[in-house]
């Protein structure tokens, strides 16, 4: 719930705590009252700091924090009931029929039921298991297999049994990153001579990858026999210390939005290789939240 609800909510109910005689009562709900906004006054602050931690963590992986997103304005006036609101935020994709066809076991026993023709219930029969994405596309099915003076005579009942709500499922697969593709190929020893390529099918699997990336730099030395000094390659930035900056984001997301204790990220850490120590963990995260905290900068590298 929004700070600016439960403020709402709270001063809603001022005008009852005043009908209330008892003083002992009234004094214990006037505190319960007090605390309830407090708390909610912090949680909307632990909020924020949340998300600031999140978009740091984003920033050190060269990535965007949390947008800004103006509130929606409704063309022609105020959205009145709860319906016409959930319906004016479908998209379009969303709207579209949810309704389609299919034939499975528990419908044809429904027809069955009908007294519809023997002959017309072993056509359907060769049907189970078939579906369709719309009345109208379930009907040409129909015409095609039974016949369209058959289709016309029974397509309400055929609907009323082989109709099925779809789930409103949103597409995943535009969202998802391909990082890499493998083609994976037929054995030609178990095709036959009159096999002909067709092209490929698309399965995306989803995966994650967690390793190490450490990196050993090779910095340039120059002297200066004339001027004494001695001059040395830069290493990128974010890598002047001992860690970079993606393992030092990880102990962020580790500590703060994982809530896992320092123990563990260096339990976790070690599991892959990395030689750190718990007070490095501890230094770095406690910087970082210096940082969103407005205070001293964090060193170098973290």
């Amino acid at each position: 719930m929004k700070l600016g609800n439960a403020t709402k909510i709270l001063e809603s109910i001022q005008p009852e705590l005043q009908k209330i005689e008892d003083p002992n009562i009234k004094h214990v709900v006037s505190v319960l009252l007090n605390l309830i906004e407090m708390l909610a006054s912090d949680n909307a602050r632990l909020k924020q700091e949340n998300q600031l931690l999140k978009d740091e963590i984003n920033h050190l992986k060269g990535e965007q924090g949390k947008p800004e997103i103006n509130p929606n304005i409704v063309k022609g006036g105020d959205i009145s009931s709860e319906d016409e609101r959930k319906k004016a935020d479908k998209t379009d994709e969303e709207i579209l029929p949810q309704v389609g066809c299919k034939f499975d076991k528990g419908a044809l026993e429904k027809l069955k039921e009908q007294r519809l023709p023997l002959e017309l219930l072993e056509q359907l029969e060769r049907l189970n298991g078939q579906k369709y994405c719309s009345e109208t596309e379930f009907l040409t099915a129909m015409e095609a297999e039974i016949g369209k003076e058959l289709t016309e005579q029974y397509s309400d009942l055929l609907i009323k049994y082989a109709s099925y709500k779809k789930r409103n499922r949103n597409p995943k697969l535009p969202d998802i990153k391909i990082d890499r593709e493998e083609k994976c190929t037929v054995d030609k020893g178990q095709l036959p001579d009159d096999a002909v390529f067709k092209g490929y099918e698309d399965k995306v699997v989803q995966d994650l990858i967690i390793k190490t990336d450490n990196v050993r730099f090779k910095r340039e030395i120059y002297y200066s026999a004339s001027l004494k000094k001695t001059y040395l390659g830069d290493v990128p930035k974010g890598y002047e210390r001992d860690f970079g900056p993606h393992l030092n984001s990880h102990i962020v997301s580790m500590k703060y939005v994982n809530n896992m204790s320092f123990p563990k990220i260096e339990e976790f850490l070690n599991n892959f290789g990395t030689i750190i120590s718990r007070s490095y963990i501890s230094e770095c995260s406690r910087a970082r939240s210096r940082v969103l905290a407005g205070a001293n900068p964090a060193p170098e590298g973290m």
